[in-house]
């Protein structure tokens, strides 16, 4: 059995017949590319886009979608109607609504169900954005919504396909899969909001789009969808907004996030320059500047689905930027005094900030989650822990008396001071970790108690 992805392709633009929906561009994609890309990320190899109106646009768009599936055929519901080059008898198909922006996470949960039919639908009483456009059944005797998301047997799709090739061809496909015994609810108001990654609860995502302006409203939801939640006072509430600017502005240009990655790169370096030659103040401004451009790509990379491997290694990049800042300033103030006592202190600080990472990594490594969002007193900590973003907007006081020397020297103590309570941190978090996988564990820490 195999299953495979099929989207209906037939809706128009509100006000603009004639124009396919599937087209609009939210976030940077259009409609129809940001579900594609969706598919391929859940690493389903064959996909069906049916239309009977626009076969031709979408055949030719196709060439130019990027990250998709690789298996993707257009198949015109006009002329083509044999079925027999797609709809094998026990295959099974995941439908996605055309003209959607809908969440990862409701698109997973259907997929991931063992059985089909499989129908994802909001609660009752959910109140949904654009929810005028959705399509809406019954069931029990309760009024629900369609979240955009299915999974259909072979048999039921062909079915619907050799009776009913009208408008309503979507609804009355999930009209069959209500009727079908086998079929299974998923209720998507049951779905977590927490995502790891972004190290905080993030609400579902589904925005039909109808036009321009709704697709616009779409594009504002997954900008802040992409905001993530644990980060330095900083990142917390000075650089979203830049960010946030940034990001809209570069959605529609061929911008991408590995080139905003190597170009702060290059920002950063050039920066350890200007502070190793003695241009103190426009380093530190650039420092901040570097704070911002930071989280472009990582939004960059989220809103327009466009997240890599190669994007990963931007956090080893950052570190080896940052490490060069603090001996390029070590260099000119040991120069300018003669004294080597910057270089000690640039290697402190370095080598407690990189033992700082490592430990965090670990953690992450072992529980698949981020030892900052471990608990209310880590999320603290990371507010104002010395991180790259909370040492060089604290330096600004410093430098504004000209006392770069001072500041080195506070900025090396607060890492150590962050490192240490970030040890201990990691120690109880560990400790409690694996004392709930392993009760061989907690009975070790329980009989080894001092106190």
């Amino acid at each position: 059995m195999a299953t495979k992805a099929l989207i209906f392709a037939d809706k128009t633009i509100k006000e603009q017949p004639g124009e396919p929906r599937a087209l609009l561009s939210a976030g940077g994609i259009s409609l129809i590319e940001r579900q594609l890309r969706q598919i391929k990320k859940l690493g389903l190899d064959e996909t069906i886009i049916l239309s009977r109106d626009f076969p031709e646009i979408l055949h030719r768009e196709k060439g130019n979608f990027r990250k998709v599936p690789d298996s993707l055929s257009v198949i015109d519901l006009k002329t083509d109607m044999s079925m027999a080059s797609w709809l094998q008898d026990g295959d099974e198909f995941l439908i996605l609504e055309e003209s959607v922006v809908v969440d990862d996470r409701i698109i997973e949960a259907v997929y991931q169900h063992r059985t089909a039919p499989v129908l994802a639908l909001f609660p009752p009483k959910a109140v949904v954005a654009g929810h005028a456009d959705g399509i809406s059944m019954q069931h029990n005797g309760i009024d629900r919504l369609f979240a955009s998301a299915a999974k259909v047997p072979a048999d039921l799709l062909k079915n619907v396909l050799s009776q009913d090739i009208t408008d309503r061809t979507m609804e009355s496909l999930l009209e069959k899969a209500l009727a079908d015994k086998r079929v299974k609810m998923i209720d998507i108001g049951k779905l977590p909001e927490y995502i790891p990654g972004r190290r905080r609860d993030v609400p579902l995502m589904w925005r039909p789009a109808g036009n321009a302006e709704e697709a616009g409203k779409a594009t504002d939801g997954l900008i802040a969808a992409a905001q993530k939640g644990v980060l330095d006072w900083p990142g917390r509430w000075l650089h979203p907004a830049a960010e946030n600017f940034i990001v809209r502005y570069s959605l529609n240009t061929p911008l991408t996030p590995n080139m905003v990655t190597v170009l702060t790169g290059v920002l950063g370096f050039f920066i350890t320059y200007l502070f190793a030659t003695g241009y103190l103040w426009p380093a530190l401004i650039g420092t901040l500047a570097i704070g911002i451009l930071d989280g472009v790509d990582g939004k960059l990379a989220r809103v327009k689905m466009l997240a890599s491997n190669a994007g990963q290694l931007e956090h080893i990049l950052d570190k080896l930027v940052e490490y060069s800042w603090y001996f390029g300033l070590a260099y000119y103030l040991s120069s300018a005094n003669n004294d080597s006592g910057p270089w000690v202190l640039a290697t402190l600080l370095v080598l407690f900030s990189w033992a700082e990472a490592v430990q965090a990594e670990f953690f992450r490594r072992m529980t698949g989650r981020q030892l900052d969002d471990a608990g209310p007193l880590e999320r603290q900590i990371r507010i104002v822990g010395a991180r790259r973003n909370t040492i060089f907007w604290s330096f600004i006081p410093f430098a504004l008396f000209g006392a770069w020397w001072l500041g080195l020297w506070v900025m090396a103590f607060y890492t150590v001071i962050t490192f240490l309570l970030g040890q201990w941190r990691f120690m109880v978090q560990v400790r409690d970790y694996a004392g709930a996988q392993s009760s061989v564990i907690a009975k070790n820490f329980k009989d080894t108690e001092y106190f």
